[in-house]
This record gives structure tokens, C-alpha cells and sequence, in this order.
């Protein structure tokens, strides 16, 4: 069985949605035009400035995700960006264990006392659900699932349960979107409020918001605060919507020059959504369903035969 279509058709939840439900195993891969700026994914098409061909792998089985992969899939790199390895260790082993495949890099690493099996297993299972969360962004795209389950005798694989993924994604989707409404323009430049010492007496900051504020400077927007202090565009949000809301800076005008950054796609707007559009979804995925139904019973009259 072979499923192939366009993400302005099928949208990738609809997708996962339907291999969960229909407990297929195989491998669903994923094309799509992703923005080179970060904080333009999930925008629409016409927004964005410049963008990149990605390629995406999940493997399932029967219906649950098993190993994905964006782009490449490294176990050593995985180890040292989770914290599990040190970046010389990290150097260190992959000099040494470049040609060894997965599952015998792990081994050797658990055996060398450099990682526990919980710790690869734990890297792995977050990398999973990361890459979901970052497939179920892509919107401009092309999607092939293959009822073949790949030999996954060399790599390691996990389990994470789909619904949870997306229950999870839903409110993420949702905080970005309250968060854009609240401070739509990046370009934004923040000053202190009159009475800033006072306020700071008697608020908590974290780490993030006195980095946040140590960068604050006249003509120096949020989208180059956040740039200073390597932050993506949620995090800066949500520190520079806190400092708001304790009274510590307010809004100036905007750095000249810089491109005012476009709100989500309207579809992201849950409560304001068509309720019709949703029963245009649900007669696709059921119809994709019964196709796949058909094509399964297709056959197996065809071996009974």
C-alpha cells in the first residue's frame, strides 16, 4: 500500500493521524519547503523570505512511531546537544566510531561507561517527538508513505504515544499564538519604566530576563536581543511579555528598516476556524481510510485467490 499526496491538501496531522489509527507499519516521508528563518515557519508561503527543501523520515509500527529522522540522524551529535556528552568527548568518539553503525556505537558507549542505555533510550524518545513537532509545522510540501517497514536492525528505536504528541503540539500551537497576538512585532524596540528600581525589589526574574534586560539599549529591537542572547522567538516573547507584565519595560517604536514580522496563518486561530472546514477534514481522512481498506481487502482476495 502506497500513500502519496500534497500538504495543502493533507495537512501532516491528518496524516499521522490516519497511519495511527489504521495501525499500518511502514515509512512516511516527508519533502516540504521549510523558511530559512525560524520565526517565519508555519507562516504562509507568501511571507516568507527564503526557503530550503527538507526531507523527513518516520518509521512506523502498526501505527505507532518507531525512528525519525530530519535531514540526518547522529547518535554521538544527539548525546553531546542533549548534554549526555561533553563536546571533546563527542570530537573524541566520532573520530572513532564514524563507520560503526548505530546500534554498535551505543553499545560501545554504554560499555565504555560514557552513557547509560536509559540515556540513549531518553535522547532518542525526545528527538522523536521533537521531529513530530517539527513535521507537524511543515505546510508547503509532498508526503509518500510505504507499507514497508524498513530493516531496522542497526538502529535503535523507541516508542512515544502519537496522541500525546499532539495533544502537546496543540498547546504549543495555541501559547504561540496568544503570544504573537500579545507582542506581534520583533521590531519593537523596549525601554524601562519610570519607576524600574523600584519594581525590580519586588519581582523574581530569572536568568533569561536579566540577560533580557542587560541588552536593552536605545534602537536595539527584541529580534536583536533575542539574536544577542540566542534565543528563539517564543523565548524572547514569553521573557519580554513577563517583564511587561511586571511593570519593568514598556514598548518603544520600531528599529527602522527591520521587516515587521506576520502573524500565524489564520489557521491557527482555533476558536475563529470554519466549523465546516473540519468536517472537510474528517471526510478526507475517512476517505483516505476507506481507500486504504479497500486496497487491504483488494488484496487479500488476491492471495485467497
Amino acid at each position: 500500500m502506497t500513500l502519496q499526496g500534497n500538504l495543502k491538501d493533507f495537512s501532516t496531522s491528518q496524516i499521522l493521524n490516519l497511519i495511527n489509527l489504521a495501525q499500518k507499519s511502514g515509512t512516511l516521508t516527508i519533502f516540504a519547503n521549510v523558511p530559512d528563518n525560524p520565526e517565519e515557519i508555519g507562516q504562509p508561503t507568501s511571507v516568507t523570505t527564503s526557503t530550503s527543501l527538507k526531507r523527513a523520515r518516520i518509521v512506523f509500527q502498526q501505527g505507532k512511531p518507531v525512528l525519525s529522522m530530519v535531514e540526518v540522524r547522529d547518535l554521538v551529535a544527539l548525546l553531546r546537544r542533549t548534554g549526555k556528552l561533553s563536546p571533546m568527548q563527542a570530537h573524541w568518539i566520532q573520530n572513532r566510531l564514524k563507520d560503526v553503525n548505530e546500534k554498535a556505537q551505543a553499545l560501545l558507549l554504554i560499555e565504555g561507561d560514557f552513557v547509560t542505555k536509559a540515556d540513549i533510550l531518553e535522547a532518542f524518545t525526545e528527538q522523536l517527538k521533537e521531529d513530530i513537532h517539527t513535521v507537524l509545522m511543515w505546510t508547503d510540501g509532498s508526503f509518500l508513505f510505504e507499507e514497508q517497514t524498513p530493516t531496522l536492525d542497526d538502529h535503535i528505536t523507541v516508542s512515544v504515544d502519537l496522541g500525546d504528541v499532539l495533544v502537546e503540539h496543540g498547546s504549543h500551537v495555541r501559547e504561540v499564538l496568544r503570544m504573537t497576538q500579545e507582542l506581534p512585532n520583533l521590531s519593537a524596540t523596549l525601554r524601562f519604566t519610570p519607576d524600574v528600581d523600584e519594581r525590580l525589589q519586588h519581582t523574581r526574574l530569572s536568568a533569561r530576563a536579566w540577560r533580557v534586560i542587560s541588552s536593552i539599549k536605545p534602537g536595539v529591537s527584541i529580534r536583536q536581543i533575542a539574536r544577542q542572547n540566542q534565543m528563539d522567538a517564543m523565548e524572547v516573547r514569553r521573557v519580554v511579555i513577563s517583564l511587561l507584565q511586571a511593570g519593568v519595560v514598556e514598548l518603544g517604536d520600531p528599529v527602522k528598516g527591520e521587516e515587521v514580522e506576520a502573524l500565524p496563518p489564520s489557521d491557527f486561530a482555533l476558536e475563529s476556524t470554519d466549523p465546516s472546514i473540519f468536517d472537510t477534514l474528517i471526510e478526507g481522512i475517512q476517505s483516505a481510510a476507506e481507500r486504504l481498506i479497500d486496497t487491504d481487502s483488494l488484496q487479500d482476495d488476491g492471495q485467497s485467490a
